[in-house]
């Protein structure tokens, strides 16, 4: 990710600032620049795919838990260890 989104911008900046300084690299018209404004946009293609895999991992850990807890209450219900919001009941 840090290839395709962070890396073009800074070697834009890092070429300016070698030329003419840190303090030109920086300003406004560099930093804010149609080049730096085009590599932002770019940037929404890897950016996208990132944040939907983050949601897709999100979904199934939520899912698996989601399902865990259903399963553990239905097996309870089940063998009639489970009372609503009551602790289970212990047989020995």
């Amino acid at each position: 990710m840090a290839v395709f989104s962070l890396i073009p911008s800074d070697f834009y900046q890092l070429n300016f600032a070698v030329k003419y300084g840190l303090w030109f690299a920086r300003s406004p018209e560099i930093a804010s620049g149609p080049v730096i404004r085009a590599l932002s946009w770019a940037r929404l293609v890897p950016d996208v795919i990132f944040a939907a895999g983050a949601i897709v991992l999100f979904v199934f850990l939520f899912r698996t838990m989601w399902l865990t807890f259903l399963k553990k209450t239905e097996n309870a219900n089940v063998r009639g260890e489970y009372k609503g919001d009551t602790e289970p009941i212990r047989r020995s």
